[in-house]
């Protein structure tokens, strides 16, 4: 069922925290394969103050993790469910898509790691859907479409020859240094985990990798709307056969591209003027690069 139509999908039940014998009311949104389950409670904190937190309570109704240290800034969810291997939770919640995953290096869900789940351009999420296998079905405000693997946490654009890996803005390096240890290392565990996944999504701010270690299976690379720059040598000398570039990028650096010796295919949306301005050497010795630079030439001309 989508998302939409599980709104408000809990049921009233209780909690007690470890260091209380008192009962309190908890909204439940679903339960794991350990019988444990997870919702909305209130929790009393440092300066003995009650305030709204997600978290998970264990069979017994006692509390044991937090998805986050100042949860009334977020807003409550309209439909929370967990995955079917029960090793992640999604949810919605006013147009943004929220996770929290397992943590195997602690053996559980762990406190204060609900995160969002970032939508190039940060576009609205309309209705979601989670699927027998994992995936969640993903429809965005302005039609565009994605898949979510949530316990793999790789979020996926559909490519020219399979699923893109969309990248994560630098601004969720704290996740990465706590889950994830190097975006490199991401993108080789998500390669992993999802050997369908043909290249990147790249998105504005993304954090730096290093296209050398791409793992083998990424060929096609797409630059979202909101990214404007491509920097010198982000690219060189990887294995790519396909590039697009889009209409939101405005500059291309030195040997952005040079030595994808495969890369034949150069799809450049949007108004071809302001190719004149980029770098003459983006495409060195690229099959595409005889065309790229008569595409240079002529926006010089014209």
């Amino acid at each position: 069922m989508r998302f939409s139509e599980l709104k408000d999908n809990h049921e009233p039940t209780r909690y007690t925290p470890r260091e209380y014998v008192s009962w309190h009311d908890f909204k439940c949104y679903g339960h794991l394969p350990d019988g444990s389950y997870f919702g909305i409670g209130e929790i009393r904190d440092i300066d003995e103050c009650w305030y709204d937190d997600f978290f998970l309570v264990d069979a017994e109704g006692r509390a044991l993790a937090y998805a986050y240290e100042h949860f009334r800034s977020v807003a409550m969810p309209e439909a929370a469910v967990a995955s079917p291997s029960g090793k992640s939770i999604v949810w919605l919640a006013e147009g943004q898509l929220w996770t929290w995953l397992y943590n195997p290096k602690r053996e559980g869900f762990a406190s204060f790691e609900g995160h969002q789940v970032h939508v190039p351009e940060d576009v609205a999420v309309a209705d979601a859907r989670m699927g027998a296998n994992g995936m969640v079905d993903v429809w965005c405000a302005d039609g565009s479409r994605y898949q979510y693997a949530c316990d793999a946490d790789a979020l996926l654009a559909p490519g020219e020859r399979g699923p893109l890996l969309c990248t994560y803005p630098r601004w969720l390096d704290w996740y990465a240094l706590e889950c994830r240890t190097s975006c490199d290392a991401y993108f080789k565990a998500c390669a992993e985990a999802l050997p369908g996944i043909s290249g990147l999504l790249v998105c504005a701010d993304a954090d730096s990798f290093a296209s050398s270690e791409f793992p083998d299976g990424f060929r096609e690379v797409r630059f979202s709307e909101d990214c404007d720059c491509v920097e010198s040598y982000m690219l060189a000398g990887a294995k790519l056969e396909r590039v697009v570039l889009s209409a939101g990028v405005s500059e291309v650096g030195q040997c952005a591209f040079a030595w994808n010796r495969s890369l034949r295919e150069l799809v450049i949306e949007g108004d071809a003027s302001r190719i004149a301005g980029w770098a003459d050497d983006a495409f060195e010795d690229c099959p595409c690069e005889e065309e790229y630079l008569e595409l240079r030439r002529k926006a010089q001309t014209e």
